[in-house]
């Protein structure tokens, strides 16, 4: 048998699948920064001055409206979401490799719609 047939039927080790997912993860999370910050050096500062208020307001609401949801959400319902929160956190790399991966497909498809 050869070494590509033979490698397409072993799968990789659980570390060697993190290790990578860790890669990707932060190749990623470095790319989206480096596109944040140059976008950011070319918006005027009128600009991200609003944008600096629109995100305290929003972030106002958000914690409004979070604090009413708490108070009307069933005990059972909460520890479900917290622990769900909990173990995404705790597996926070895979998650935004995957939700990377979602954007770029979305994006992609965005882009070619646009050129039919």
């Amino acid at each position: 048998m050869s070494d590509t047939a033979q490698s397409h039927d072993e799968t990789p080790a659980p570390d060697d699948v993190k290790a990578q997912m860790q890669q990707k993860a932060e190749q990623v999370k470095d790319k989206a920064a480096q596109v944040v910050k140059e976008a950011q050096d070319r918006l005027p500062d009128a600009v991200t001055d609003n944008a600096g208020q629109a995100r305290e307001q929003i972030a106002r609401a958000a914690a409004s409206v979070a604090g009413r949801i708490q108070e009307r959400t069933p005990d059972a319902v909460a520890d479900t979401a917290g622990r769900l929160a909990r173990s995404a956190n705790r597996r926070r790399g895979p998650l935004l490799a995957v939700a990377a991966l979602v954007l770029l497909v979305l994006v992609g498809r965005r882009r070619s719609g646009k050129r039919r």
